[in-house]
């Protein structure tokens, strides 16, 4: 989670819907490596998160809009290797235009018929 909510994806555009590797940040390193102990560092990394996010709610949807767009596009970052953003493409490349025409068809079914299953359309907000 930290490495996805902290300054440099913030305000990098380089990290442009992307995450950061959390001992990388120079301002949470000690913190993160000093415990030797994966889960207390896994609860440490989301706390420093947690705060991260109260300190900053101007960048939420920032964020948000930049994980949601991240997460319709099959392209990788230019810096991939060209075997994993072709691979990427290819294979993420149809489902997504699956996804799209499918979306609205079956959402406004699921709503006409009062069916509960416009409820896994919800889900799509919460991939970011």
């Amino acid at each position: 989670m930290l490495g996805s909510y902290n300054s440099v994806v913030a305000s990098d555009p380089l990290y442009y819907g992307y995450n950061v590797w959390p001992t990388l940040l120079p301002e949470y390193r000690e913190q993160i490596i000093a415990p030797n102990n994966e889960v207390i560092r896994n609860h440490v990394e989301t706390q420093l998160a947690i705060q991260w996010a109260r300190k900053h709610p101007e960048k939420w949807w920032y964020l948000v809009e930049t994980r949601f767009r991240r997460s319709l596009t099959p392209f990788l970052e230019p810096r991939s290797p060209l075997l994993y953003r072709v691979g990427m493409l290819v294979s993420w490349g149809p489902i997504v235009v699956l996804l799209t025409l499918g979306f609205f068809p079956t959402a406004i079914y699921f709503l006409r018929t009062n069916n509960p299953g416009w409820i896994i359309h919800l889900e799509c907000f919460t991939l970011f």
